[in-house]
């Protein structure tokens, strides 16, 4: 599952801010197997609020837990530092990644409920959709990001 991920990929964000607006940008994500390809390492660069964002992810399979575990750790954007983890799983058909967790919301610092859907479109294009859920709130659809994988130069 994990070895479709790995390269370089541009992606188009989609993003909602807490007063309701909804803002673009885009970035950049290096994913590589690490440790024997037992687990993907994410590297995602982009300018958030005028300054550079990083997030880096790691994802694999726990046998012992028997499900999918991701761990986040974000710097910079204007927002302080923060990690995540997540769990869950692929769907039956393996071309949705389905993982919740909770963390606390960068802009506002109150607790929230995170779901990531992560979708294979093909061979080139992915797309993730974060849904989050405040204490007394509906879930929202908060981040979007369209991934299309660089184009390699031949040899």
């Amino acid at each position: 599952h994990l070895e479709y991920f790995v390269g370089a990929w541009e992606v188009e964000v989609t993003f909602r801010l807490p007063d309701g607006t909804e803002g673009r940008g885009s970035a950049t994500c290096e994913a590589q197997a690490i440790l024997g390809g037992a687990f993907l390492q994410q590297d995602y660069e982009s300018t958030f609020g005028g300054e550079r964002l990083v997030i880096r992810q790691v994802l694999g399979y726990d046998d012992l837990r028997r499900s999918y575990v991701q761990f986040q750790l974000h710097e910079g954007g204007g927002v302080p530092t923060q990690t995540r983890r997540l769990e869950g799983g692929f769907g039956e058909d393996s071309a949705v990644l389905t993982l919740a967790g909770d963390a606390f919301d960068g802009f506002t610092g109150a607790p929230v409920g995170i779901r990531t859907v992560t979708r294979i479109v093909d061979h080139d294009h992915y797309v993730v959709d974060e849904w989050f859920r405040a204490a007394q709130g509906p879930e929202e659809l908060v981040v979007v990001l369209h991934h299309t994988r660089e184009a390699r130069s031949p040899g």
